[in-house]
């Protein structure tokens, strides 16, 4: 777990007033008294607020100064001699104010049924588990507050990576308008009524956590045909789903959009009558969904590699994000390789159930 930080685990003051008060009800119920005895005896009652205070202090010292002075920086050996101490004093200060109650009250000095050393243990214990328990209890709370702020943390990384994908594809789909506009070409209506049906998606239909994988391969097929509009027949285009269970898979919205935007912004600008971008989708039987995009590219010299990606950070913006929310989003249960063939380009994303 990470440090957590004493600000964001502070405890408001009804919490050491809960806890002495539970502290106090215990040790009323807990402390010995003698066979025929009320509770209600001023001796009984000092006896009990003796052990009230000795433990009401040492759990104010174990969380205002003991944890985050050491537990919080990990220094475990030395919270743990100083938590040892703390009680220890405690406990031997109950032993002398027992004994000085018991002389007040009743004129004789204590006679103890154990030795000291016995009694400093009795005290000891009761006082450590009060300690201790209030340290498990902070541990809790601060655990589950830092997961809190982990959750929220993960929504608002992820709220920002959509927010900056979105502008991302946008920006190309304008352009492909203005270059369709400055030929004059009567496709632009159908056009912008397609990128209208894309931009629905994105800015409502992919408001939730997760989408069922047959929206998402709708709001593909629709970018596919937004494309053919533009380049016509010059581009060959395939999308291919296999699996019976493809109704059965939700995914994370958007999550195929950069492996198309990659496809056509870099398989298809060089000759547009020799590329091709063929994506596959494949569900198998134990709910794994394998993703396959291969589209063209100019040849290069760095081909023949290939490569897995894990956290080390791609080229682009959509693939960036892309990489970034796979970690969030599937952590230790997605494989994402990228393979340069020379004149084609394959990536493959496996994400397990």
């Amino acid at each position: 777990m990470p440090h957590p930080d004493p600000r964001e685990t502070r405890s408001p003051w009804w919490h050491y007033a809960l806890i002495a008060a539970g502290a106090v009800l215990l040790m009323f119920f807990m402390l010995p008294n003698r066979p025929g005895n009320s509770r209600l005896e001023p001796i009984y009652l000092s006896r009990v607020g003796v052990m009230s205070v000795a433990v009401g202090l040492s759990i104010f010292l174990n969380l205002k100064v003991l944890v985050p002075l050491l537990m919080h920086r990990r220094r475990f050996v030395l919270y743990f001699l100083a938590l040892f101490l703390v009680v220890f004093g405690a406990a031997h200060a109950v032993y002398e104010m027992n004994g000085w109650v018991h002389e007040h009250f009743t004129g004789n000095p204590p006679r103890y049924p154990s030795p000291k050393s016995k009694m400093l243990l009795v005290f000891f214990n009761q006082v450590m588990i009060f300690a201790g328990l209030s340290s498990i209890l902070h541990y809790i709370r601060s655990w589950a507050r830092g997961q809190s702020l982990e959750r929220q943390k993960l929504e608002a990384e992820l709220t920002a990576l959509k927010a900056q994908l979105n502008p991302h594809f946008l920006f190309n789909s304008l352009n492909n308008i203005y270059s369709l506009s400055l030929d004059k070409s009567d496709l632009a209506p159908d056009y912008v009524l397609k990128l209208s049906e894309l931009m629905r998606y994105i800015l409502h239909d992919s408001e939730v956590e997760l989408v069922e994988l047959r929206e998402e391969l709708a709001f593909v097929q629709n970018y596919f045909d937004l494309e053919e509009i533009r380049m016509g027949d010059a581009v060959s285009m395939s999308l291919k789903v296999e699996g019976a269970g493809v109704d059965d898979v939700r995914i994370a919205p958007l999550l195929l959009l950069p492996f198309v935007e990659n496809a056509f912004k870099h398989g298809v600008k060089v000759k547009p009558e020799d590329s091709f971008v063929e994506l596959t989708v494949v569900v198998a039987e134990s709910g794994a969904l394998s993703v396959r995009m291969v589209n063209s590219k100019e040849p290069s010299i760095d081909s023949n590699s290939e490569e897995e990606v894990g956290n080390e950070v791609l080229g682009g913006v959509g693939l960036t994000n892309l990489q970034r929310r796979l970690i969030l989003l599937y952590p230790d249960r997605h494989e994402l390789r990228l393979h340069d063939a020379g004149d084609r380009y394959e990536a493959n994303l496996r994400i397990e159930p």
